[in-house]
């Protein structure tokens, strides 16, 4: 890993699965700010937005999709790479965004090694870091 900590904002609504999954980022030398929902996902990427390098998102959240609130991030602040994280069924517009390469996918439950090399590949993947206004 860069000796720079890329900080990454964690959406997940289920207190024991965020938990999980911030010991892991943390383990593997990530900041992670976390959320439960996309109103809070909203206040710290605008108040953290500038520091953030990378979303890891429930797919299924109480107030929206996980690809709703990437796409009201992206909006808000910049293009960032997202991971969504799916626990079951199909939901086709997250697959075609997925099939398209806007954001990647992982299924719940996964292997720490197989989380770890997908946010890998998340953080390295070229995308367009023009702000919202631009």
């Amino acid at each position: 890993m860069s000796s720079t900590v890329k900080t990454i904002l964690l959406i997940e609504p289920d207190c024991d699965l965020q938990r999980a999954i911030r010991e892991i980022l943390e383990t593997f030398d990530y900041r992670v700010l976390v959320a439960s929902n996309g109103r809070q996902a909203m206040e710290s990427c605008s108040s953290h937005a500038h520091l953030i390098d990378g979303l890891v998102v429930a797919a299924v959240l109480p107030d929206r999709t996980g690809v709703e609130l990437v796409d009201s991030l992206r909006a808000l602040s910049r293009h960032v790479p997202a991971l969504l994280l799916a626990t079951f069924g199909d939901d086709e517009t997250r697959e075609q965004r997925v099939a398209s390469g806007d954001v990647d996918l992982l299924r719940v439950p996964f292997a720490v090694e197989t989380f770890r090399c997908k946010v890998q590949q998340m953080l390295k993947r070229p995308l367009d870091r023009r702000t919202a206004g631009e």
